[in-house]
């Protein structure tokens, strides 16, 4: 048997360089939102996701902050 190579093994982790950053779920609904609305599909659905993307991006700022204040103390 080969070391590390353990199905058990429970250590694995992935290197920095192979971690992937997620797309932030406000920006996914805004160019969803904004697509629509260019293309004129679904007009009303369109404008409630463009409101529901500036939403999550406003509820996710307010909790980075209060998070990163929380740290310093």
């Amino acid at each position: 048997m080969v070391p590390g190579l353990s199905l058990l093994n429970r250590d694995v982790r992935v290197p920095a360089e192979r971690k992937r950053d997620n797309m932030p779920t406000w920006l996914i609904i805004l160019l969803v939102g904004v697509v629509l609305l260019v293309f004129g599909v679904a007009v009303e659905a369109a404008k409630f996701l463009i409101w529901l993307g500036i939403i999550v991006l406003v509820v996710s700022l307010v909790v980075g902050l209060v998070g990163r204040g929380k740290a310093k103390v």
